[in-house]
């Protein structure tokens, strides 16, 4: 699959059938579900995975939101948690109910050695809609992502009323809401949560200066939504 460096001419398109089109200089390529799944089971050379223990300000920001909202023993669930870092943070604040899924095997067991106590922790190692879809409804307390969810290909925006099925109280979306390449997607995460019965609490945005691959530097808009009345069942 190509790799956007800065300086090529990129553009991507979206068909009304949810078909993505990615241009890069003279050449196009039809992107699939497929062609993700195997990237981010085996990033490039200039995405690997020992980088993403790197980054704390994003963590430290996650954790802040979290004592703000969270209680100590709710049960939170991570989608794309790579190696760990993001629970890493949050089990040494003293949030130790927590499960990851991540699509990177190699992710999840550098992660374990890294991070001793995610050896005590529920690592799913599947792409995040197979464990959304044998979650029951309100499963867990909270559901968080960070730089996971733009890359769902459109094809798969079920997986957004499946995020909402399972979380019970509240969804924190930590994202590049302006994110556009063949492995990423610009979506309107308060639109969509508020369309299915979320309110937006609080967002706020963090600035990153990306050293880990060669798609530039972005900043992440932080969200945090609690599920309305009208869904609490």
């Amino acid at each position: 699959m190509p790799d956007t460096k800065i300086g090529y001419s990129c553009c991507q398109a979206i068909l009304s059938d949810g078909s993505v089109i990615w241009k890069e200089g003279k050449k196009a390529y039809s992107i699939d579900t497929h062609d993700l799944y195997k990237y981010w089971k085996n990033p490039s050379k200039e995405n690997t995975e020992v980088d993403y223990f790197e980054c704390p300000q994003r963590s430290e920001k996650l954790v802040g939101l979290f004592k703000k909202y969270i209680l100590i023993d709710s049960s939170i669930l991570e989608l794309g948690c790579n190696v760990g870092r993001n629970l890493h943070y949050l089990y040494e604040s003293g949030y130790h109910n927590l499960t990851g899924v991540d699509i990177n095997d190699k992710a999840l067991q550098l992660g374990k050695e890294h991070y001793p106590e995610l050896s005590n922790l529920n690592l799913i190692c599947e792409e995040i809609g197979s464990t959304l879809g044998r979650c029951n409804k309100n499963e867990f307390d909270v559901i968080f992502t960070m730089a996971t969810l733009e890359h769902i290909h459109p094809k798969q925006q079920s997986v957004f009323s499946d995020i909402g099925h399972v979380a019970k109280n509240y969804i924190i979306t930590c994202e590049d809401e302006h994110a556009i390449h063949w492995r990423a997607f610009s979506y309107k995460y308060k639109k969509l949560f508020e369309y299915l019965g979320f309110i937006e609490l609080e967002s706020s945005e963090l600035f990153c200066k990306n050293d880990i691959d060669n798609t530039g530097d972005f900043t992440l808009t932080y969200r945090v939504f609690k599920k309305g009345n009208n869904n609490e069942a």
